[in-house]
């Protein structure tokens, strides 16, 4: 069995200490729908467009795997690679047309290579249809496309490669569509904007906890930049997180830990980071986040 995540939400709730209109640094400032919306109008949907295009060359790149053969293999599983690590950037975004969609179980799941082979062995034909109605989350997505790539390359499994990556790049397209109108809802208020945050704010714990048995250090690394960015910002556009909402030194802390944890991904620098954010930040912020531990399924 690949690995890719394990998350499933315990019913533990830990309730912050303010009210969830409340703001945390006082009358100056800038109100949670104003900090939501320099995230999600513009900023998020962006990120989303750009999952889209990582997806689109893997399509491309698939497509040259069946016709060149064995010598396009590299290739694809960059662009497999470079796929997974935009998806996994959007990491604390993981909600809204994500779950409505259940993205997370066509994209990358965790795949079962004898599953894999037994469709592979069937005869039916494979396309993204019956990719996405028929099979099962665990014969399907990146991972899919991975476990098959050091098998010999016969017609078969080069159309179940190209029915995968066609399946990727169409729900990456659906979701960067669907993002261009759902994110500016999320900071049309500030009652919108403590949802989205909380939302947020949960998706990036799941994440951080999924990061403790990640083996591959690519998506270790996009995780913490995408929930770097999403909390604090990354100084190169406008956005600055939820940065603007906490106090100073809470900000800083967790800027500092998230650093570090990009620079060594420990689980103590791991633990650091989701310690700042399930206490200083929740309480900070008043909201409700649920911890995960068991796996997810599809």
């Amino acid at each position: 069995m690949i690995r890719r995540h394990s998350i499933r939400s315990r019913s533990i709730v830990v309730v912050g200490a303010l009210a969830l209109g409340a703001v945390a640094c006082g009358d100056d400032a800038p109100s949670r729908a104003d900090t939501v919306a320099a995230m999600t109008d513009v900023e998020v949907p962006a990120e989303w467009s750009a999952f889209a295009e990582q997806a689109q060359a893997l399509d491309v790149a698939a497509d040259q795997l069946c016709a060149v053969g064995s010598g396009a293999v590299a290739d694809v599983s960059t662009a497999v690679a470079s796929s997974r690590e935009a998806w996994t950037y959007l990491n604390p975004w993981w909600f809204g047309p994500v779950m409505d969609r259940r993205s997370r179980f066509i994209v990358d799941s965790d795949v079962e290579t004898a599953e894999i082979d037994a469709l592979l062995d069937n005869g039916e034909p494979i396309d993204t249809t019956a990719l996405r109605d028929l099979y099962g989350a665990d014969q399907r997505g990146l991972g899919a496309i991975d476990a098959v790539l050091g098998e010999a390359l016969d017609e078969r499994t080069c159309e179940f490669v190209v029915a995968n990556a066609e399946l990727v790049r169409a729900e990456a397209d659906a979701l960067a569509a669907e993002w261009v109108d759902y994110g500016p809802t999320l900071g049309a208020d500030d009652a919108a904007a403590n949802e989205a945050i909380e939302l947020m704010v949960n998706e990036s714990l799941f994440a951080l906890a999924a990061l403790r048995d990640e083996t591959d250090a690519g998506v270790v690394e996009a995780t913490l930049r995408g929930i770097e960015w999403a909390m604090v910002g990354d100084g190169t556009d406008s956005a600055a997180g939820i940065a603007p909402l906490l106090d100073d030194d809470v900000a800083g802390q967790l800027a500092e830990q998230l650093a570090a944890a990009i620079a060594d991904p420990s689980d103590g620098n791991l633990m650091a980071v989701e310690m700042t954010i399930t206490t200083n930040v929740v309480s900070a912020l008043g909201l409700a986040v649920q911890f995960s531990d068991a796996d997810g399924d599809g």
